[in-house]
């Protein structure tokens, strides 16, 4: 199942300070046109026209966002990309032209199944339920984690804070980079890793939920190999 997208597209038109005199800047008016709102894990794609004679673009935003393009692409959004963005048109004649965006919205992903909440199913074998959840940084990684009766579960994101929304690879890594979570799974047959497919990762309340949908299974007990999908949300 595709994500489900809603794009708008916001033209803003302002026009910015000259470091000339204004005689010696001529009138222009730039444009910037942006996806007003897209979903974790899409491409927010900028541009500005309206500026004639251009000699360089600098873009700054979000999240540490800069740019030279003249219509950058931002790649695997997350909530952290959400926001204003603004331009810098220089032209060759020595004339800056400023124009700032609306407020962009990033929403959460869309999950392409339907899950139980915390709970992990393990195809072929049995389906974990998990009656307490919990989340603590260890560190200097935010930690996900659900216990039961029939057994446990440990998510290990990168950074101290709550995870952005988004679509994270999975990694058998200890040390997760950045877009990167560590999946894994315990119950009385022994430890289950995870690997391949995203994982969906949203916000509310500054709460996470964390979802995935048939990815792979290894049993390093039996050697067992299958799909599961798994849902865990913070209290």
């Amino acid at each position: 199942m595709k994500f489900s997208i809603f794009t708008l597209i916001l033209v803003l038109g302002v026009l910015g300070s000259c470091t000339k005199t204004q005689n010696g800047c001529p009138v222009q008016k730039p444009v910037l046109t942006a996806d007003s709102s897209v979903i974790a894990g899409d491409s927010l794609r900028l541009s500005v026209s309206g500026v004639s004679d251009v000699y360089m673009y600098n873009w700054y935003g979000p999240n540490g966002f800069i740019s030279h393009d003249s219509a950058p692409a931002i790649t695997g959004t997350t909530s952290a990309n959400a926001g204003r963005y603004t331009v810098d048109v220089v032209t060759n004649g020595g004339c800056i032209y400023s124009v700032t965006s609306d407020s962009i919205k990033v929403g959460s992903p869309v999950l392409p199944c339907n899950l139980n909440n915390n709970s992990c199913d393990i195809s072929g074998d049995e389906t974990l339920y998990f009656s307490y959840i919990t989340t603590k940084v260890d560190g200097g990684d935010f930690y996900l984690e659900g216990s039961g009766y029939e057994g446990d579960a440990e998510l290990q994101f990168q950074g101290s804070g709550i995870p952005a929304a988004g679509i994270y690879t999975i990694t058998g890594s200890y040390d997760p980079g950045p877009g990167q979570v560590r999946v894994s799974f315990t119950d009385y047959d022994g430890m289950w890793n995870v690997s391949g497919g995203p994982v969906y990762v949203s916000v509310s309340n500054k709460k996470i939920a964390v979802s995935a949908c048939n990815v792979n299974l290894s049993s390093s007990t039996f050697g067992f190999k299958t799909t599961g999908s798994f849902q865990l949300t913070q209290p």
